[in-house]
């Protein structure tokens, strides 16, 4: 019962993307194996043992879903649209499987904490168009990432329990785009926005299969994105962000130097 109550993507999923399948499926080989009695079965492998170590990484989600949408065509046609958020009277956001039940299921509406918004797409949507609002006032009519990009204070007490988010958050639906979304995944990264404004009507729609961030998008201005966030993200902890930026780079680096790869002085930290 249990188990007919499961699709096989949800096995897949929980079972980080098969490998937790696979090492059942080996130890429950050997078990079956030991209980037929056969001399030495136990111990039968389909190929002899070469690994020593075994460096497995499971990073369930991956980067911010805001952070890898690109800029979308109607800001272009509709300068300052951001300026006036009041207007927007709904945003419908469809994404793809398994996004949607990472980071965009009901509970994700309401979030309490830092670890809690981080892993909501509703907020991090009404968040950046927060942003974008802060920006167009500023008499920026069209920001870019690299000034909507969210960072560290973007998720203090005080930004998660703002009014103003909870305001965007009942304006947004965030929904299951369906087969049609989930069928290219992971081809791509399937999302569409859609705008309903007082004036304007509805805007947008369209589908983006590969956004910044994906490896068929324009790599030279992801690179520029990353290196950006990552000076920002340590400005204040470390003298030169650019030259830690190079520090850590592992491109080209001999092994030796990774033993070293984080000895650096950080800012009021002694070193030990």
């Amino acid at each position: 019962q249990f188990a007919s109550s499961w699709t096989r993507r949800d096995w897949l999923k929980t079972g980080a993307a098969g490998f937790g399948q696979l090492a059942l499926a080996a130890m429950a080989g050997k078990q079956a194996a030991a209980e037929s009695g056969a001399p030495g079965s136990a111990n039968l492998l389909h190929h002899p043992p070469r690994a020593k170590r075994i460096i497995f990484l499971f990073m369930w989600g991956g980067p911010s879903h805001v952070d890898l949408f690109d800029p979308k065509p109607m800001l272009n046609r509709h300068d300052g649209l951001a300026a006036d958020l009041a207007a927007i009277r709904k945003i419908r956001v469809a994404i793809y499987e398994p996004a949607y039940s990472i980071i965009a299921d009901p509970a994700k509406r309401t979030p309490q904490t830092r670890q809690s918004a981080d892993h909501s797409l509703p907020y991090i949507l009404a968040r950046t168009l927060l942003k974008a609002v802060a920006a167009a006032n500023a008499g920026c009519s069209r920001p870019g990432w690299g000034d909507l990009m969210l960072l560290p204070d973007d998720y203090a007490p005080s930004a998660i329990a703002d009014p103003a988010i909870e305001d965007v958050i009942q304006r947004l639906d965030v929904i299951p785009g369906g087969n049609a979304y989930d069928s290219r995944y992971p081809e791509g990264i399937p999302t569409s926005v859609t705008l309903e404004h007082e004036q304007l009507g509805t805007l947008g729609g369209d589908l983006v299969m590969f956004p910044l961030g994906h490896a068929r998008a324009d790599q030279a201005e992801t690179a520029r994105l990353v290196d950006l966030k990552f000076e920002r993200l340590v400005a204040g902890a470390v003298a030169d962000p650019a030259r830690l930026r190079t520090q850590v780079t592992l491109a080209g680096m001999p092994a030796a130097s990774v033993a070293n790869l984080y000895s650096f002085p950080i800012n009021g930290i002694e070193a030990a």
